[in-house]
């Protein structure tokens, strides 16, 4: 699918290659984050703003970035503190106060030091709840809003019931993982370079920042976004797959329905798609995606 594509590969790397790295200031705190900006000539003016999920940085999520300049966007790829080359913050910043708020306002930050009066903002899982929250605090900033299977849809208390929630996205990965490798496509995937750069950034899950990991998933656990949504003025884009085994599509739909304004609303389900849909069969999520956007 699209394998014209492939000639586009390497202007994309060097373009990931390029460093941006840029300090800002959030409730008094300074932290500095990585980031990318990556696109093809002639490339839609409004930039899309990619927010990957809990456990990775901008490198998870790469590949899908790829798929959507091909389909002729702006990317802008970020690292949150405490991913990949993004420095560590300090334990206040994560530990006292809304996080996701946090969060939220350096995206609005970085939007606002390039300029862009408005942007497409897409995240995945943990980061759609992020970027529902940016949308809730400025909606000029934003044109549309897509939840790649959002995380945070109901509330999950419990030692049980977490650590079931964290075997569910343990075990989907793992799965999607092997069911990729395990295929005929696996082999000639031209994404695969992009795909092999996961391993190639820090850490998630390294020295000093498990804490940060472990805060972040109890936020997760709070089952927030369906409050965040009701503040949320700009159409929304839900899309799922029929595979998402961490938070299944039907269920999530209706949750999100109950908050959103129909008239603003609306919902895909994709046959085959697991919880992550960025790393794998991203040609097929942007060009799903890219049909909502236009």
């Amino acid at each position: 699918m699209f394998s014209e594509r492939q000639k586009y590969l390497e202007s994309f790397l060097a373009q990931a290659d390029t460093v941006y790295r840029y300090p800002f200031y959030v409730d008094g705190h300074s932290v500095c984050i990585d980031y990318r900006i990556t696109y093809l000539s002639k490339a839609n003016p409004i930039p899309v703003i990619l927010l990957t999920g809990w456990g990775s940085g901008w490198e998870g999520i790469i590949p899908l970035a790829f798929s959507l300049i091909c389909e002729g966007y702006r990317v802008i790829l970020l690292s949150l503190p405490g991913y990949g080359s993004s420095e560590n913050p300090s334990r206040l910043f994560f530990t006292e106060g809304n996080l996701y708020r946090r969060y939220a306002w350096l995206v609005l930050n970085l939007i606002r030091r390039h300029e862009y009066q408005k942007a497409y903002f897409i995240g995945h899982s943990m980061g759609a709840e992020i970027l529902a929250e940016a949308v809730a605090i400025d909606p000029t900033a934003c044109r549309k809003l897509v939840l790649l299977n959002p995380s945070g849809v109901k509330p999950v208390a419990g030692f049980w019931q977490k650590a079931a929630l964290m075997w569910r996205f343990a075990a989907s990965g793992a799965r999607l993982r092997k069911e990729y490798y395990a295929s005929p496509e696996s082999k000639d995937d031209y994404l695969k370079p992009l795909i092999d750069m996961c391993g190639q950034q820090k850490s998630p899950w390294g020295w000093g920042r498990m804490r940060q990991r472990m805060v972040e998933f109890n936020e997760v656990c709070k089952g927030r976004l369906p409050e965040i949504l009701k503040g949320v003025k700009r159409p929304v884009v839900f899309i799922s797959g029929d595979r998402d085994t961490v938070y299944p599509a039907y269920e999530s739909d209706r949750i999100i329905q109950e908050v959103v304004e129909t008239p603003n609303y609306e919902y895909v389900i994709v046959e085959g798609l697991h919880h992550n849909p960025t790393l794998f069969h991203s040609e097929k999520t942007a060009h799903i995606i890219a049909e909502y956007l236009s």
